[in-house]
């Protein structure tokens, strides 16, 4: 009896303690992901400051409401790819922000649809001279590795890759990008407000599930021990 019941035991074991494991660790993962989320309300609803000239901690200002003042270098626009209102293709327009000596600063300006890349057809946004900048800063996630490469011809980017992009522009970009605010630019494009605060928190859920099925292991092995008598 003993001995036949020695390999489902172990296994039983195995799958118990592995399956507890994935559930203890989902709910140290919800804990991790609500505090994230309420950094990210917390950055959001504190009032804009001003972003500094040297930024030594990028981490520190991500999500955070900022004002950040230069001239824009049309010259050195990217498009990256995104899906616009109601699911229309198009580009976010991403623009060296200049501020002296101070970090050039990416601004994502907003999005424009595909027929408006071309500069010259939406030129009353092509702001000259100086601007203020009211948005949010973000440091970008880590380039998906299934991402497409960037077309450098068409300057034409499926993921922020700031240390590509400073190559692409010939800038030392700071290392956090800033998501311009829904105020209106002249001409109506590129539409700011692009901010998107898109994360899932369904670790609850998984935990659930996995200490569901460690308690449905022992339920089987029960099961089977007692018709193996």
């Amino acid at each position: 009896m003993i001995k036949r019941l020695l390999w489902p035991s172990l296994i039983t074991l195995a799958a118990f303690a592995l399956l507890t494991f994935l559930g203890l660790w989902q709910l140290e993962r919800l804990q991790w992901k609500r505090a994230l989320l309420a950094d990210i309300h917390a950055g959001l609803s504190a009032p804009a400051a001003a972003l500094p000239d040297e930024i030594v901690d990028p981490t520190s200002w991500n999500y955070r409401r900022v004002i950040v003042e230069g001239r824009f270098d049309h010259r050195s626009e990217l498009y990256l790819n995104a899906i616009g209102p109601e699911g229309a293709p198009g580009y976010h327009v991403l623009t060296p922000l200049l501020r002296g000596e101070a970090m050039p600063v990416l601004i994502n300006r907003g999005w424009i649809p595909l027929n408006a890349k071309t500069p010259g057809k939406r030129a009353a946004g092509q702001v000259t001279g100086p601007v203020t900048v009211h948005g949010v800063a973000r440091v970008p996630p880590p380039v998906p590795w299934l991402a497409p490469a960037p077309d450098l011809d068409a300057d034409l980017w499926f993921a922020v890759d700031l240390d590509a992009m400073r190559s692409a522009v010939g800038l030392p970009l700071a290392p956090l990008i800033v998501e311009a605010d829904a105020t209106p630019n002249p001409g109506g494009l590129p539409l700011g407000g692009q901010t998107r605060v898109n994360l899932p928190n369904n670790h609850l859920s998984y935990a659930i599930t996995w200490f569901s099925l460690a308690v449905a292991v022992v339920v089987i092995y029960v099961v089977y021990a007692r018709r193996r008598r």
